[in-house]
């Protein structure tokens, strides 16, 4: 049963008096404090708690459902060890977010070009979408009696109404009652985008799906979806490196995705963030991406801050030699 919180507040140099406390080796104490300043001590003990030594069995999830870690922190663990993580994770992160531009700007364009092909007007006709689809109940609770389009309609008004300020929206807006869909797609977000794809009809997305390197719109629109949830991480600042994906990459059969990801259709974790990883490296190379993308993630997780009990393949769903697979060398190629 919960109890009141009663943790005081604690001045920096209090807060590194008590990791030091718990067993942290602190060294470069005014390098330790500039780190407290500048990213939190709550931020950082995401990146302290995998040091924490193990609770005995009998006494893990006891407190809590995920509380399986005492708070004393395993000796010989230093703070530029963890400061050496959330710098790792954060230039993942950044990593992340420069991949999944090209990723977003090429959804947009096929999907602007294959809706606006069917029907200038799609994202506002469910006849030119998929209509189960969009007539579907909406499963949020804040959206009960509206369907699924009717709730991507409304949110997508509120960002015509947001970006009404912008010249090339008042342009078009002044002369025409409704903005087609190669202009419409300028305004999603990456998450309201991956939503209308869901929304197209079977044939489309199919279509879509196909120059993306992937046998199956249903396996696309998952894909995306997980794919949206790693850029949200990133953006967001969080914690990635160890992330139990809330959004897991759909297992697929390897006859449905070029030679470069068969690797993942077997036993690799798929609610880690190396499965999330290699589809967005596949995907670049499906979108005709000539940046070199896979191999900076190549060379950023060799330099991974290896500890006792943390690495790749332990924590990030790595699969054992993981680096010689051709998607990193070499970025997937469409089927």
């Amino acid at each position: 049963m919960p109890v009141p919180y009663t943790k005081p507040h604690l001045r920096y140099e209090d807060q590194l008096k008590l990791l030091r406390g718990r067993g942290l080796e602190i060294g470069d104490e005014a390098a330790a404090l500039r780190l407290l300043q500048a990213v939190g001590y709550y931020r950082l003990s995401a990146y302290v708690y995998p040091f924490r030594e193990l609770l005995p069995p009998d006494r893990q999830a006891v407190a809590t459902p995920a509380h399986y870690r005492s708070e004393t922190i395993v000796p010989g663990t230093t703070f530029a060890q963890i400061a050496s993580l959330w710098r790792f994770d954060r230039l993942l992160r950044l990593l992340v977010l420069d991949a999944v531009e090209t990723v977003e700007v090429g959804l947009r364009t096929k999907i602007a070009y294959v809706l606006g092909e069917r029907d200038p007007f799609g994202h506002l006709r469910v006849a030119s979408l998929d209509a189960a689809a969009c007539n579907q109940a909406h499963s949020r609770v804040r959206a009960v009696g509206e369907t699924r389009h009717q709730v991507w309609l409304r949110n997508y008004q509120r960002s015509v109404r947001d970006a009404s300020r912008e010249d090339f929206v008042r342009h078009n807006l002044h002369k025409y009652d409704e903005l087609p869909v190669w202009i419409a797609v300028e305004l999603l977000t990456f998450g309201a985008l991956v939503r209308l794809f869901n929304l197209m009809r079977p044939e489309d997305r199919t279509v879509i799906a196909r120059e993306l390197g992937i046998k199956g719109g249903g396996l696309a629109g998952s894909w995306l979806e997980a794919i949206n949830y790693l850029r949200n991480v990133a953006a967001h600042h969080a914690r990635l490196w160890n992330r139990s994906m809330t959004y897991k990459v759909r297992r697929f059969n390897r006859h449905q995705v070029g030679s470069g990801l068969a690797h993942l259709a077997g036993t690799v974790p798929t609610d880690k963030v190396y499965s999330s990883l290699a589809i967005t490296a596949y995907l670049l190379g499906s979108l005709g991406s000539d940046s070199n993308w896979p191999g900076s993630v190549l060379d950023h997780v060799r330099q991974f801050p290896l500890a006792p009990g943390l690495s790749p393949i332990e924590s990030m769903g790595f699969p054992a030699a993981w680096d010689g697979q051709p998607l990193w060398a070499a970025v997937g190629r469409p089927v």
